[in-house]
């Protein structure tokens, strides 16, 4: 009589199975580094601004769809807003998207630091390119072509800038001294791979909250003296001179906005941090003084809300805006 064999417990598994597993961890593995890229990597009008001492963005797009704009009070409309939008059929509060900025010269805090800086910016959203490019040729003091865009050259207020239309949905203009900045942005724009960000963008940009509107990253000067139109405390000022600005602004039901001052060194990230913290003081006796025993609850919610921290070299001043406030800001 024949036995009966033992069950191949050691059976091999088949291939095809070790095949599925193997392309399933090399997705999860690219779905991954797709994340991490995207996380740490700008929005694409921002990879096209050129190499520049600070940048900024905002996400308008989102806003609008959100009906953020719509509690915004009517634009004040000059003379030149109102004769570009007869010819072009064009509105900024309506039709832009995303605007992103490259900031020339170190950022001050005062008037007269500020109107020195130049900027280069990338626009997108939807414009009607022949009506705009009809107008900007019939003001402009000349126009040449680069890479088979044509540049219009705009003289305003003493300052030269330079338009142009990178495709049908982007435009790019720079008020700087020369060419070269609107240059490099139609050059990343053209050649259409993977336009790498610029080193202060590349360095900075992955620190700052996931899902921002709105966001700065920017070096400080160090300041002069005393000088007119001052924004801040001469001492503040004399302490953040010299940092790296980092600032951003979320919605998460309600406005998260985040200001971080990244210092030379650790002490003077104290000194940032005492003055700052001073200085909300002051203003939260000085607004006790002139509301005493009253005064909006929501106001005080936010001031309550304000936050100085300080960690290494970093100081950090959160706070959070609730959505009554906002719109009671717009009324």
């Amino acid at each position: 009589m024949r036995l009966a064999q033992p069950p191949p417990y050691n059976r091999p598994v088949r291939r095809p199975w070790i095949a599925l597993v193997i392309l399933l961890a090399v997705l999860a593995g690219a779905t991954v580094a797709a994340l991490l890229w995207w996380r740490s990597s700008p929005p694409r009008s921002a990879r096209l601004l050129p190499e520049a001492d600070g940048y900024f963005y905002l996400d308008l797009g989102v806003l609008r769809r959100a009906g953020a704009l719509n509690q915004l009070p009517p634009v004040i409309e000059d003379r030149e807003y109102r004769d570009f939008v007869e010819a072009t059929g064009f509105r900024f509060e309506r039709d832009v998207d995303s605007v992103a900025l490259a900031i020339h010269g170190q950022a001050g805090f005062d008037s007269a630091a500020l109107d020195a800086l130049r900027f280069t910016d990338v626009f997108s959203g939807r414009i009607d390119r022949v009506r705009a490019s009809t107008y900007l040729r019939s003001i402009a003091q000349h126009t040449e072509s680069y890479r088979g865009r044509e540049v219009f050259y705009i003289a305003h207020q003493g300052v030269t800038s330079r338009v142009a239309f990178l495709d049908d949905g982007h435009v790019a203009l720079s008020n700087a001294g020369t060419d070269a900045p609107l240059h490099s942005t139609i050059d990343k724009f053209v050649e259409r791979g993977f336009a790498a960000p610029a080193p202060l963008l590349r360095e900075f940009y992955g620190e700052l909250p996931a899902a921002s509107l709105a966001w700065l990253i920017a070096r400080t000067s160090e300041p002069a003296g005393r000088r007119h139109g001052a924004l801040l405390s001469s001492e503040l000022q004399r302490t953040l001179g010299g940092s790296t600005m980092l600032a951003s602004a979320r919605f998460l039901g309600s406005l998260d906005v985040s200001v971080e001052a990244i210092a030379p060194t650790e002490r003077k990230a104290g000194e940032i941090a005492q003055n700052a913290g001073t200085l909300l003081q002051l203003f939260g006796i000085t607004q006790q003084q002139v509301q005493p025993g009253g005064g909006d609850a929501d106001i005080k919610a936010v001031l309550s809300s304000l936050q100085v921290s300080q960690q290494g070299r970093r100081v950090i001043l959160t706070a959070e805006v609730p959505v009554r406030v906002l719109k009671k800001l717009t009324e």
